[in-house]
């Protein structure tokens, strides 16, 4: 049986104010890079903060 732990993370995500990338990209990122590990990881409820405003 699975052992189903949940963890919140905050993430800085500093990029030029004249970039392509959505926020979306972003979060795909990072599923692709929790990916890794040996545990299924999902990257979920994401949150959006435009620390500038």
């Amino acid at each position: 049986m699975k052992k189903v732990r949940t963890i919140y993370l905050t993430v800085r995500v500093d990029v030029e104010a004249d970039t392509e990338l959505t926020d979306s990209d972003i979060v795909s990122e990072l599923n692709y890079e929790f990916s890794s590990f040996d545990d299924e990881v999902e990257v979920r409820d994401t949150e959006i903060c435009d620390i500038n405003q």
